[in-house]
C-alpha cells in the first residue's frame, strides 16, 4: 500500500473508534428503549465495519 493508502486506512480506522466511543457515551445517557434500541442497531453496524476492514487488511498482509 502506498503511504496515502495507509492514510486513508487510518482515517476510516480513527472514525470508527470515534463513533464507538460516542455510543458508548450516548447509550449510557438514554433511558428510551426506543432510542436506545437504536443505539445497538448502529452500534453492530460500526463493530461490523470494523470487523470487515480489519479482514480486509488482514487479506493485504497475507499477500492477497
Amino acid at each position: 500500500m502506498s503511504e496515502k493508502e495507509l492514510l486513508y486506512v487510518e482515517d476510516v480506522l480513527g472514525h470508527l473508534e470515534y463513533f464507538k466511543r460516542h455510543l458508548d457515551i450516548n447509550k449510557e445517557c438514554l433511558v428510551d428503549m426506543k432510542a436506545e434500541a437504536i443505539l445497538k442497531k448502529i452500534e453492530r453496524k460500526v463493530n461490523s465495519l470494523y470487523k470487515n476492514f480489519y479482514d480486509v487488511l488482514g487479506g493485504f498482509s497475507n499477500g492477497r
